[in-house]
């Protein structure tokens, strides 16, 4: 008589544990995506972190640094928040003297630059939804930068929003703005490419 091999089959109530597992697995690990170890060529610069940066113009000032959030899931375990103002962004000045001005909150970065040229920006925020921020670098012009809605609203996970800025050799200011106009974000901290763009 002629047998047929029997096929190991998994059950669909083992399979869905699986499923759901390695699904809650990956949104763990992307809600605590601030605290994974820095990429290798980047350096991270705090919002937090008094040494190279200071929070200008929040709304929250009775934390530690003034203008600061904890949550657990910030690579530091702090942003800069409360930097959300209204109006329009398209009528923000170009040459506007950001030492001076209450018009916007942000955050300004001491950042170091080992030759001249283009590097790339990480900006780590939370926030999820359409908002436009202008950042600069030194006394250069500001860029508005779009930042879109990604995951459904999500306010305790962290994305990043990678741009360009030109840099000289040694000490750089980078000015990030809060939110300007529709939405919000908190700053969690920046990360640098250690080289420029070729």
């Amino acid at each position: 008589m002629n047998r047929k091999k029997s096929k190991s089959i998994i059950p669909c109530t083992v399979l869905l544990i699986i499923i759901s597992f390695t699904a809650c697995a990956s949104q763990a690990a992307y809600r605590n995506f601030g605290q994974v170890n820095l990429e290798p060529g980047w350096t991270r610069y705090e919002a937090e972190d008094t040494d190279i940066a200071a929070i200008y113009n929040s709304s929250r000032r009775d934390d530690d640094p003034p203008g600061s959030e904890a949550q657990r899931f910030y690579s530091g375990g702090k942003a800069a928040g409360g930097l959300n103002k209204g109006g329009n962004i398209n009528e923000v000045p170009p040459d506007l003297d950001w030492d001076t001005t209450t018009e916007i909150a942000y955050v300004k970065f001491l950042v170091q630059a080992e030759q001249e040229g283009n590097y790339l920006i990480k900006i780590r925020y939370n926030g999820d939804d359409n908002k436009q921020i202008l950042v600069k670098a030194n006394k250069g012009p500001h860029k508005i930068v779009k930042i879109p809605q990604r995951q459904g609203g999500q306010w305790d996970a962290l994305f990043a929003r990678q741009i360009d800025l030109p840099l000289q050799q040694g000490e750089n200011i980078i000015w990030v703005s809060g939110a300007i106009g529709e939405g919000w974000l908190n700053i969690d901290c920046i990360d640098v490419r250690t080289a420029p763009l070729e």
